[in-house]
């Protein structure tokens, strides 16, 4: 098990040293050596200016904010106020339903909580004097009558009735002798006659008269006593009930008649706003799916702001990850050769969406107004977004970037006067270890080997080849990078040389990697991978 965890090692390490050797060359000192000059490499200058790191997609121009409008109740359509294409501002009124009911329930809910509040104003406060007047008032006519209901009749009342009495008793005797003296014989013929009709008048007249005599002496009855008492204390009652103060209770009935009138007016007044469509910001108006006459259901209208324009690019994972919200970007539209937009990273979806098996994320760029009346939604745009950029920074190509582990490394050619003298003070600290000999043998340190093998002096960053007479492995640090370039943060000056290919013709590629292949500072079948400490 141990030997195959070291052969999987060793492996692992020639490798890595067969990727990067072309840098590390040796030159040997005999004539068959044949050797590259600079006429074999490709080089770049470094320059100053401007990167910019960018991701590109397409998608078309959508409104930022758009609703979907439809009526709060149900009923018929009365008016549509305004036609697609029209732009409205916020809270204009776009269409009406039928109201002469929903104004009527309002009218009536009003009247109802008025009527509560009355209430409640009149239980809070009591009565007023004058109800507390015409109670005791009808309390004080309710007792005279009973008291006129229960009295016998008086001295004159009594000597009154008897004298009607009397003289309606003569009346009728005198009319009776009368008609008696007309005589028998006759009384078929003087039936209807003057004389018999007075006869009949005092018998009425008799017995009227003794019928009030008979109620004046007797009095009042039962019942009418009884009716007469009952009317005393029913104005009794309403007195003592305008006297008392009202009770909690009754004060929380008032006040919940009063909230429930409260609560049905708003209903009431809610409906009746429902029943006018308004719109809820300025924008303008794209559909209308509705006419006089129909029923309010669905989508009435369709609302977006066209000033406010989007762009929602599907970008996939290798792009998504070099995205963040508050980027800026640039739009182009198909329609507009010469318009260029600017816009800005808003949203990125949290989750993707599979097509064909790609994960695919929805990235929002809402774009800046700009007032082109000409500019609608449905429109190509084309968006790309700058995911990283440096100003007046120092560029070179990306290939001229060599990377060992986490430091990066570029071969320069040496300055005017400098010297590998020069680059050599950089010290341990600058750069990974240069190739050493191949072949057998173990480094008990850095720049230390022992074994059978030939021994050769190792190389560090500072040092050049003698194969690259000229240059020397500088270690550098980037920032910003595109497709094509990287912004150098420390390491290289404007105007320095720098090697962008590796060697393109070699006649003994044994000759340059004697032992087997470039060797480094370490052990291993070639020597061992760099020191990466300082």
């Amino acid at each position: 098990m141990k030997r195959k965890k070291w052969l999987m090692i060793l492996l692992s390490v020639g490798v890595i040293g067969a990727g990067v050797g072309g840098y590390f060359f040796y030159r040997q000192t005999t004539a068959a050596t044949s050797t590259a000059t600079t006429d074999s490499l490709e080089t770049s200058v470094v320059t100053r200016g401007s990167l910019r790191a960018t991701v590109d997609s397409s998608a078309s121009l959508t409104p930022v904010e758009t609703v979907n409008l439809a009526f709060g109740s149900s009923g018929t359509i009365a008016e549509v106020l305004v036609k697609a294409g029209d732009e409205v501002q916020a809270g204009q009124p776009l269409a009406r339903l039928e109201t002469t009911d929903l104004a009527h329930a309002v009218t009536e809910a009003e009247i109802a909580l008025l009527q509560a509040q009355i209430t409640l104003s009149q239980t809070m406060a009591g009565p007023s004097a004058t109800e507390l007047a015409a109670a005791e008032s009808a309390l004080a006519s309710a007792k005279a009558s009973y008291a006129e209901t229960t009295r016998g009749p008086t001295g004159a009342e009594a000597t009154q009735a008897e004298l009607s009495l009397e003289q309606a008793r003569i009346s009728l005797e005198s009319a009776q002798a009368a008609y008696d003296q007309a005589g028998g014989s006759w009384r078929a013929e003087v039936n209807y006659s003057p004389i018999a009709t007075n006869l009949w008048e005092a018998q009425a007249s008799y017995e009227n008269a003794l019928a009030s005599y008979q109620a004046v002496m007797q009095g009042a009855t039962t019942p009418e006593r009884q009716a007469a008492w009952a009317k005393v204390q029913q104005a009794q009652a309403s007195l003592d009930q305008l006297q008392e103060q009202p009770s909690e209770a009754e004060v929380q009935l008032a006040e919940i008649s009063v909230q429930k009138a409260r609560t049905a007016l708003e209903l009431a007044q809610y409906n009746l706003k429902q029943a006018t469509l308004v719109a809820p910001f300025s924008g303008t108006i794209t559909a209308v799916n509705i006419a006089v006459g129909d029923s309010a259901s669905g989508t009435a209208m369709v609302l977006g702001d066209l000033q406010a324009l989007a762009v929602e690019v599907q970008l996939d994972e290798s792009d998504v990850v070099q995205v963040a919200v508050g980027q800026p970007a640039q739009v182009t539209l198909d329609a507009f050769n010469d318009l260029v937009l600017t816009g800005t990273v808003t949203a990125i979806a949290p989750t993707a969406n599979l097509e064909n098996g790609v994960a695919i994320y929805p990235v929002t760029v809402v774009v800046s107004p700009t007032g082109e009346a000409l500019i609608r939604p449905g429109m190509t745009a084309n968006v790309t977004i700058v995911t990283a950029a440096a100003d007046d920074a120092l560029l070179i190509p990306v290939s001229a970037v060599q990377y060992l582990g986490e430091r990066t490394f570029v071969l320069r050619q040496l300055r005017e006067g400098e010297t590998l003298t020069d680059t050599m003070q950089m010290g341990p600290g600058s750069g990974a270890g240069f190739p050493q000999s191949g072949g057998a043998g173990q480094t008990s340190g850095r720049g230390a080997q022992s074994g059978a093998a030939g021994q050769r002096p190792a190389f560090r960053a500072g040092q050049s080849s003698g194969l690259l007479a000229g240059f020397v492995l500088t270690p550098v640090q980037i920032g910003a990078q595109s497709d094509t370039e990287v912004a150098i943060t420390e390491g290289l000056q404007e105007g320095d040389v720098v090697v962008i290919s590796s060697l393109t013709t070699q006649t003994d590629t044994q000759s340059f990697f004697p032992g087997g292949g470039p060797g480094f500072d370490g052990g291993g079948p070639a020597g061992g991978m760099p020191p990466m400490g300082p």
